[in-house]
């Protein structure tokens, strides 16, 4: 798996389901013994990065989140390379191509079996959210540039297929655009009524920038509701306690956090999840949303707010439509 947090996870569960097998980690800490003598029922559960060049032998490897390996093949070479394996297997929740990964050999993983949120749905595995839309107004000076460059942008002569081609000043419109939505604070009032009229047990607030999860958090512990602020800028300990904090506390408390919380944590007890920054990869908002899908006792509330009249606004509903 990609991360640690991941594999202790992993652990956790195999040691729940299988108290038998003998369990150990590699990476986080723990380390690698190719010498160490291991027992027929064990099971190695590994980041990633803590394989390369290590040579090891089994007889299954399954590879967790593994629309990542797809992104990394040609890192990973040198991890298939030293890995002597009979089966192959990779688990993703998130929309995957036919072909996932290729691995030293030459060898595919094929996609072999799909489960649709929809099925999903039907067998009472996950909830259906209530994806509420929350547009918001820029301020008119914000909105009279972001029109400006969007005009600009529009009125390109120039056709290309892929954005690394479009011209420096394009992207220049491109980058301010963003800068503009993300800036922007008209969200933040939005944001404090949600969380004061909404009752909620565990709510997480996702943004894209550490600088923007610790002012929210900020405002949200001015109007006495608990918030805790998760980034990648915080030591391993730090996130840590952190996350048990958030998932142990018996009142009513906020997660806000950029990109951290996304992949593989499951806490059951998510009831609100908001997007407060977004951005258009489908795959982040999958990600994002599904960590309230578990939650088996209340329909989870899902807010995405939106600038109005800004490419968001296409966005947050392409986003809602998947979940429908």
């Amino acid at each position: 798996m990609p991360t640690i947090e991941l594999k202790e996870q992993w652990k956790r569960r195999i040691q729940k389901f299988y108290p038998n097998i003998t369990i150990r980690g590699i990476g986080g800490g723990e380390k690698y013994n190719p010498n160490k003598t291991l027992y027929n029922k064990t099971a190695t559960v590994a980041v990633i990065n803590s394989m390369r060049d290590q040579p090891f032998s089994c007889k299954t490897v399954i590879l967790d989140e593994v629309h990542h390996y797809s992104l990394l093949a040609s890192q990973n070479y040198r991890i298939w390379d030293n890995v002597d394996y009979r089966y192959i297997m990779g688990l993703s929740a998130t929309p995957v191509p036919e072909r996932l990964v290729r691995i030293g050999g030459g060898w595919d993983i094929p996609l072999v079996y799909r489960y649709t949120l929809s099925q999903a749905y039907r067998d009472k595995i996950l909830l259906r959210p209530e994806i509420i839309l929350k547009p918001v107004n820029l301020t008119e000076s914000e909105q009279e540039r972001y029109d400006m460059l969007t005009e600009k942008m529009r009125n390109n002569t120039k056709k290309f297929v892929d954005f690394d081609d479009a011209p420096i000043w394009f992207k220049a419109c491109a980058f301010e655009r963003n800068e503009i939505l993300f800036n922007s604070r008209m969200k933040l009032e939005v944001l404090e009524k949600i969380l004061s009229e909404i009752d909620f047990q565990k709510a997480i607030v996702f943004t894209e920038r550490i600088e923007t999860a610790e002012m929210i958090a900020r405002r949200i512990n001015e109007i006495r509701i608990e918030a805790l602020a998760l980034h990648s800028e915080l030591k391993k300990k730090e996130r840590k306690e952190l996350v048990s904090r958030f998932i142990n506390t018996s009142y009513p408390v906020v997660l806000v956090t950029a990109h951290l919380f996304e992949e593989g944590m499951d806490v059951s007890e998510i009831d609100l999840l908001i997007l407060y920054n977004f951005n258009s990869t489908k795959r982040e908002s999958l990600q994002r949303i599904g960590r309230s899908l578990h939650n088996h006792s209340n329909v989870p509330k899902v807010y995405i707010l939106y600038y109005k009249e800004t490419k968001e606004s296409r966005i947050a509903k392409k986003i809602r439509r998947i979940f429908e």
